[in-house]
């Protein structure tokens, strides 16, 4: 395989992501037909007795079955969803440390890229999983015995994204290694303003620091210390200021949630350049964002419905 067919394969399917019509039809339907609806607008292989829920996973895992049938470099696709995988970890080791419950349809008891993952941590039986993946595994469960669960969530991003830096290096990927950076970038970020509004002080950033992106540690604890627009200003000279604009909006009353969603739309944007790069895994990692997208409008419309509001 190479990376124009596996691109080829990619654009083709992007004609089925929800477009404004569809929505637009999802939005003024109500809960009792929202998954009807959602197959009738073609998304992904809808069954009798499937949730939403369990309708988005199968669709997430359909679309990674694909890519590991079409991909030219299965380590760089690996090492892409492996980041992607942060939450699947951390809920995995969560239950296993700290006997936190699964939860239906949740996806918590696996992963869509490697499927042996919560065996590999709930059980200790690795073996089907690659061995820099085992070794990762392993260095997470060392560092996170006698922590609490604040504390497995920083050790497990700071593994994964270590990870992935360390390996990026070894093979050229341009689009990857922008995509990395910038949501490293963005989880510092969320994580200062996070910080800040939960009262916490400034020394206790480093826990949670994610190395590796543009902004370095030193310069994201002098943003914490200082006003929105004083840290607005720090934060100007990367991504055409448009971090800067998220932080110097962000006060008392307005919601995180505002800020997380500004910053996924902003990592869409920043890998947009790479998006019909046919050499490369840009136009694969863009797809994938925009599924996400896709997954996270699809929860928001049957959330509306479901509570008998407006959707529009």
């Amino acid at each position: 395989m190479s990376y124009p067919y596996a691109n080829g394969v990619v654009k083709a399917i992007e004609t089925r992501l929800l477009d404004r019509s569809r929505t637009a039809k999802l939005a003024r339907t109500e809960r009792s037909g929202f998954l009807k609806a959602l197959a009738d607008a073609g998304y992904g292989r809808i069954v009798p007795g499937d949730t939403i829920e369990s309708a988005i996973a199968r669709d997430m895992k359909d679309f990674h079955a694909l890519l590991d049938e079409i991909t030219p470099d299965k380590k760089a696709t690996d090492l892409f969803f492996l980041t992607e995988d942060a939450m699947n970890v951390k809920i995995l080791f969560k239950r296993k440390l700290f006997g936190a419950p699964a939860f239906d349809d949740s996806g918590a008891d696996g992963s869509a890229a490697f499927p042996g993952l919560a065996k590999a941590i709930l059980e200790g039986d690795d073996e089907p999983l690659p061995v820099p993946l085992r070794t990762l595994l392993s260095d997470i469960a060392r560092k996170a015995g006698g922590t609490g669960a604040g504390t497995l969530s920083a050790i497990v991003d700071r593994e994964l994204f270590g990870h992935a830096f360390r390996t990026i290096g070894l093979f050229p990927n341009d689009a990857l290694r922008t995509y990395l950076r910038a949501k490293a970038d963005f989880a510092n970020v969320m994580a200062m303003l996070r910080m800040q509004r939960l009262g916490w002080s400034a020394d206790r950033l480093a826990d949670v620091f994610i190395p590796g992106g543009r902004y370095p540690l030193a310069l994201v604890t002098e943003a914490f210390s200082a006003s929105h627009a004083d840290a607005a200003r720090l934060l100007a000279d990367q991504y055409d200021e448009k971090v800067s604009k998220i932080v110097r909006e962000q006060t008392e009353k307005r919601s995180l949630s505002i800020a997380e969603t500004l910053f996924a739309d902003l990592l869409l944007e920043t890998v947009e350049a790479y998006r019909d790069d046919g050499f490369s895994i840009g136009p694969i990692i863009y797809y994938h964002l925009e599924k996400t997208r896709e997954a996270d409008l699809i929860r928001t419309l049957y959330a509306r419905a479901a509570e008998d509001r407006p959707a529009v």
